[in-house]
């Protein structure tokens, strides 16, 4: 990155306005996802235009208040607008942020991103006469609300849900596709009302007052009662947050933008296996819902999911390439379409099997990515033992008909019995059985031992079925 680069600047502590990589910036003073996106950008590859308030500055903020750094971020937030065209605030093209968390651990329960943050009445109408579709314009303003009042004020999101319900079902709507632009518009209004109705107050139309609460939510959830016991439990107390300012990718202009997420291995066996979703003029939040639909065999949301364009995809392959080489490790992306180029927005390591991690070891030792002893250190040994159990063949073909949580590795067969005697005395005759209740209690115990496996509809994987099964090794 060279010295007047606006991709990634770095804020803090306090000192004024560095831009430029830090080659030994790390995540505890970044954190994970900032670090992330500086590691997409020194390998070249498109990245949209961030900087991050790095962890010191963000313990002065958490002390003296957001308004302590103001000269700096006004300062980031010129660089932004130089490398996009587009000026925060503004009603002709204004310039839209994303606000991340960054911490070098992810803690549960922590904050969630802020998205589209920089909308409001003029704002919006400014994205339309930009050439942004009027309905997608307004559906992002209608979630943006939601999502302020969530993070922001501890607004419960299914209030706004319920208003999203209520006037569907008015309508005579059965889909949210059957919106149309008038209908957007209208809920924004509703959901301004709501916001208004849960808080005492008007949805905030200052663009500045929506970033130093957002950024102040962000530094309250992150010394929240919660968040402390977790980092204390986990012997992470050190560690600190940043936060990450990063300009939205809009992808509402025409059929040459979308959204879409990739991977580069196959998780279950570890071997190269590229996976592509991309949805053409949709959000993060569209692809997310689509995908969980797809999961639930919702053929039709599916077909919403279309190829990517050949310039693009070479473009997003090589970068996959780039980052599976340089982290010597299968990799997760998301990425953005605008306008036909390619955007990548974060980039983590891809969830695997252990029987996946033992292979990608063994594969980069042998390409000579990994030595024998960074190869071992790869394997977790506790996650060995989950190649000692039964599985199912990958090749094998097979109907799906439901999907859960696996509260123990490995796969069984036998008959579904639903009482927990009658699974003892079919395993006295000699016969496989799985006990299949709604949720599993201690009277149960003398049938879950005799059991092959425990299928609960009710529960996690910290619910009584699954601590008693993975204590007796049942599946």
């Amino acid at each position: 990155m060279t010295a007047d680069s606006p991709i990634l600047t770095l804020l803090g502590p306090l000192g004024g306005i560095g831009i430029g990589f830090k080659g030994d910036a790390e995540a505890n003073t970044w954190g994970a996802k900032a670090l992330s996106l500086a590691t997409l950008e020194k390998l070249g590859l498109p990245v949209p235009p961030a900087f991050v308030i790095d962890v010191e500055a963000c313990r002065v903020a958490g002390e003296k208040g957001i308004n302590a750094l103001t000269t700096q971020l006004a300062d980031a937030l010129v660089a932004i607008e130089v490398a996009t065209g587009r000026k925060f605030g503004d009603q002709q093209a204004p310039l839209l942020l994303a606000i991340r968390p960054s911490a070098a651990t992810t803690i549960p329960g922590m904050a969630e991103a802020i998205l589209n943050l920089g909308l409001n009445d003029e704002t919006v109408a400014g994205m339309v006469a930009g050439g942004g579709d009027y309905r997608h314009a307004h559906d992002c303003y209608r979630r943006f609300i939601q999502n302020y009042a969530h993070v922001v004020m501890g607004d419960d999101p299914t209030i706004f849900e319920d208003v999203l319900s209520l006037y569907m079902e008015e309508r005579g709507f059965v889909s949210a596709t059957e919106l149309q632009g008038s209908d957007s518009a209208e809920l924004v209004q509703r959901f301004k009302a709501q916001f208004e109705s849960n808080n005492g107050a008007a949805f905030p139309q200052d663009v500045w007052t929506q970033l130093q609460d957002a950024c102040q939510a962000l530094l309250r959830a992150w010394n929240a009662p919660r968040a402390k016991a977790h980092r204390k439990i986990q012997g992470i107390a050190a560690s600190g947050l940043a936060i990450l300012v990063q300009a939205m990718v809009q992808t509402d202009g025409n059929e040459s933008s979308g959204i879409g997420r990739a991977t580069t291995r196959d998780a279950a066996t570890g071997k190269e296996a590229l996976s592509l979703d991309y949805m053409a003029q949709g959000t993060g939040q569209d692809l997310a819902l689509k995908l969980k639909a797809e999961k639930s065999a919702d053929r039709a949301a599916k077909a919403q999911l279309v190829d990517l364009p050949d310039a693009p995809r070479q473009v997003l392959v090589s970068g996959l390439a780039a980052l599976e080489h340089h982290l010597c490790d299968a990799v997760d992306v998301e990425f953005a379409l605008e306008n036909g180029k390619l955007w990548f927005l974060q980039a983590k390591p891809q969830r695997r099997s252990a029987s996946a991690a033992l292979h990608m070891a063994v594969e980069f030792a042998e390409q000579g990515w990994l030595t024998r002893e960074q190869a071992l250190m790869r394997i977790d040994p506790l996650s060995l033992d989950q190649l000692l159990h039964a599985t199912i063949d990958p090749e094998t073909k097979r109907t799906l008909i439901a999907a859960g949580l696996p509260a123990s590795p490995g796969a069984v067969s036998g008959l579904i019995i639903f009482d927990a005697e009658e699974a003892r005395t079919l395993a006295a005759q000699g016969r496989r059985v799985i006990l299949v209740r709604p949720e599993t209690l201690p009277e149960d115990v003398r049938g879950l031992h005799a059991a092959e496996g425990v299928l609960t509809t009710r529960g996690g994987m910290t619910s009584h079925a699954a601590v008693i099964a993975r204590g007796l090794g049942l599946r």
